[in-house]
């Protein structure tokens, strides 16, 4: 819907602006045009409050070497990567690399033992909801128990994912000339397969 479209556009438009400012605050900081990493790391750093959200230390006095030492900090998948494919930055938080090392993995619920009533993880969940600048699906993922939220969130993703590939697909039959004379038939075969290919390769 057009009330959609433009709530995206303002949020690209928004993230667009926010991604500029940092890259500034970084250009002048290191002196350099900063990389994605290093511009990414500034925009986790701003939204964890400056610390590192699994153990609570201060990246304040160690700001420096977030950008320049790859082997102080590391960007971490909330829901392991292995297991979900999620690469979106609500997935993604700036940590220590050795918390990270140590988390494995796992999701924050099982590293800081939240089954069994460790008070870690009572200190991890008010550091969650006192990040005031962090997402509210960061937060419902840093603070999920179980994977099984993963799952819903594939699920959804599947259902969104098959839904772009129909409107492409739909985009090639309107919009594209094929070579080889392609009929109206054969246009209307152009959909998604099962396995996620579209089988209009012969008409190229």
């Amino acid at each position: 819907s057009k009330k959609l479209r433009d709530k995206i556009s303002r949020e690209q438009e928004t993230n667009r602006k926010r991604a500029e400012s940092l890259r500034d605050d970084l250009r002048s900081r290191l002196g350099h045009e900063p990389s994605v990493t290093q511009v990414l790391k500034m925009r986790l750093y701003a939204e964890q409050g400056g610390q590192c959200i699994y153990t609570g230390t201060s990246f304040e006095p160690h700001i420096d070497s977030i950008f320049r030492d790859e082997e102080f900090v590391e960007i971490d998948h909330i829901w392991p990567r292995s297991k979900t494919f999620d690469n979106s930055l609500d997935n993604r938080v700036l940590v220590i690399a050795g918390a990270n090392r140590d988390k494995g993995n796992r999701i924050p619920y099982e590293f800081f033992n939240g089954a069994g009533g460790d008070s870690r993880w009572r200190e991890f969940e008010k550091r969650v909801l006192a990040c005031k600048g962090m997402s509210a699906e960061k937060q419902r993922r840093l603070l999920s128990k179980s994977l099984e939220d993963a799952d819903e969130f594939l699920a959804r993703n599947l259902v969104d994912t098959r839904y772009v590939t129909r409107m492409f697909a739909s985009m090639l039959r309107e919009q594209v000339e094929f070579s080889g004379g392609a009929t109206p038939e054969e246009l209307e075969a152009i959909s998604p397969a099962d396995d996620g290919k579209t089988p209009w390769t012969r008409y190229q």
